[in-house]
């Protein structure tokens, strides 16, 4: 950019499943749109034959679906803290160290932005986490320092964190004029995140607002668990997960089907040695299912078939019933789900969901029945039966939805515009 040109403080929101900026420039909150009219920018990146071969976003699904040869990278923010950040994976003949592939997603994303602004963008909030990692301080830290790093290799010169649900109550707080002790949850692609705060409007222009947040409580587990577990659950038995082998009465690899219904797993199952011990199975298995999964692994629909799981778990949260069409894998393999399928393919989810408010409740050192105001943002809280295991615990409060997509980035960028 124009050494001269004018320098933004902007929030940004780099998500699991999709990423925003926002700016406050003088007026309310907004968010720039970064794909033609669309304020959210889903987190992909397609990478094409060759090196100029480069997509984002809704463009990046789209070559991919399109059947264009390359490699789509999704949920790249779940790499965050963990042994992956140090390693590569391969992107046609070229190896890309994860650590660049989230540089270069964070790039596009600023160039994109600053297109419409007009302007440098020099300042981010940038929202994350209440943990990157839950086992681990270290790991924690190293995945903002991470993060950090990316942002600052893009051009970004100052760099400052905010968790998310607080970054989503700042947004709450500046639309609203009652004073409230709230709850916010925040569950998206990859984490769901608790903070207990005080919600004073007449407050909301001072600059150290850190007194009114309770506590504080995150795990990981967001809308991708979700997919995963209801693509194991419904899709993966239909891939021969279960199934024997003929070979020692030893059942199909329960490795194949994790990665396949893990999103940012998926990739792994194309490198030569996953392939080579993929085909052993395949040739020792006696079932149609193991002729699906040759389809599937050798014309690389993983991606194909996540996002129709996810659309499918989409559709439930509308609806009662919804399908899951798979007859690219095979002709007439369409898979009907119910509400009450998600709802015991994701149990074991929805019971951490619970402990995870009831321990942010204690860190916060409030009862339940104090709790006046629930307000609910992220994607995964458009589930009826998150959005009940959550509101279950606050019988006494008022639950809210808080601009499911754009809260955190809004929030962000109010933080962003009140810096000095």
């Amino acid at each position: 950019m124009d050494g001269d040109m004018t320098r933004l403080r902007c929030g940004f929101d780099f998500g699991t499943s999709n990423t925003t900026i926002g700016l406050a420039d003088g007026g309310p909150a907004r968010l720039v749109p970064l794909e033609g009219s669309a304020e959210t920018l889903p987190t992909a990146v397609f990478y094409g034959e060759t090196v100029h071969q480069v997509s984002y976003g809704r463009a990046a699904m789209g070559d991919y679906l399109a059947g264009e040869p390359g490699r789509l990278m999704r949920s790249i923010k779940s790499v965050l803290g963990t042994s992956l950040m140090d390693e590569t994976t391969s992107v046609g003949e070229r190896r890309l160290h994860f650590a660049a592939i989230i540089a270069d997603f964070i790039r596009e994303v600023k160039r994109r932005a600053e297109i419409h602004l007009g302007a440098e963008i020099d300042t981010v909030v940038q929202g994350r986490p209440v943990r990157f990692v839950e086992e681990s301080e270290v790991a924690d830290h190293k995945a903002q320092e991470a993060l950090a790093h990316a942002l600052k290799s893009c051009g970004i010169r100052h760099v400052k964190f905010q968790y998310e649900p607080v970054a989503a109550a700042r947004h709450w707080e500046a639309t609203s004029s009652g004073e409230a002790l709230a709850l916010v949850a925040d569950i998206g692609g990859g984490t769901s995140d608790f903070s207990v705060i005080r919600l004073q409007p007449r407050h909301q222009d001072r600059l150290d607002r850190s007194g009114d947040v309770l506590g504080n409580y995150g795990i990981r587990l967001g809308g991708t668990d979700f997919d995963r577990m209801l693509s194991l659950r419904r899709v993966m038995p239909e891939l021969g997960m279960g199934r024997k082998l003929q070979v020692k009465n030893l059942d199909a690899p329960v490795w194949i089907y994790t990665r396949l219904a893990t999103w940012s797993q998926i990739n792994t199952l194309y490198a030569p040695k996953s392939m080579r011990d993929i085909r052993w199975a395949i040739n020792h298995g006696d079932d149609p299912a193991f002729d699906r999964l040759d389809t599937v692994v050798h014309q690389h629909l993983g991606h194909r078939i996540a996002g129709d799981v996810e659309k499918g778990k989409i559709d439930l949260s509308v609806g009662g019933q919804a399908t899951i069409a798979l007859d690219y894998i095979e002709q007439g393999l369409h898979l009907a789900v119910t509400e009450c399928d998600l709802e015991e393919a994701i149990a074991a989810g929805l019971q951490r969901l619970g402990a995870a408010v009831d321990e942010c409740l204690t860190r916060a050192g409030v009862r339940p029945e104090d709790v006046t105001l629930l307000i609910l943002t992220g994607g995964s809280t458009e589930i009826p039966m998150v959005r009940n295991v959550i509101s279950g615990r606050l019988r006494h409060a008022k639950v809210v939805s808080c601009n499911t997509f754009g809260a955190v980035g809004l929030g962000l960028a109010q933080e962003a515009a009140s810096l000095r």
